[in-house]
């Protein structure tokens, strides 16, 4: 037979800090996001962040090479299990600059100074 739910009331009494989640927060946030990811879409596209790639290695060390003679590559992982990325020199053009100081910048130091209050 399964557990039921149970439901408790609780008063609690304390000073808590509260950041109000408005439609202004989230304009401001979702701007920031969009800025950041057409930075970010167009460093892959253009190749200015790649994926670290390594060999894959067969039974006797050696590079596995597929049915056309290329070597199989595989990702390279952090301690974390995560992707690792190398990057390279990325020039922003005047939209990105723009909307990273229109957009991004601003969000982040507002965000910053709300926690410093």
């Amino acid at each position: 037979m399964s557990k039921k739910i149970r439901v408790s009331t609780v008063n609690m009494n304390s000073d808590v800090q509260v950041l109000f989640i408005n439609a202004s927060l989230i304009t401001k946030a979702l701007r920031a996001q969009m800025a950041a990811s057409s930075i970010t879409e167009r460093m892959v596209r253009n190749g200015n962040a790649q994926p670290v790639m390594e060999p894959e290695l067969n039974e006797n060390g050696e590079p596995k090479v597929d049915e056309n003679g290329c070597m199989v590559e595989k990702p390279v992982l952090d301690e974390k299990g995560n992707q690792v990325w190398k990057y390279q020199y990325h020039r922003l053009d005047d939209e990105e600059v723009k909307n990273f100081y229109e957009n991004v910048a601003p969000f982040l130091k507002e965000l910053v100074d709300a926690f410093d209050e």
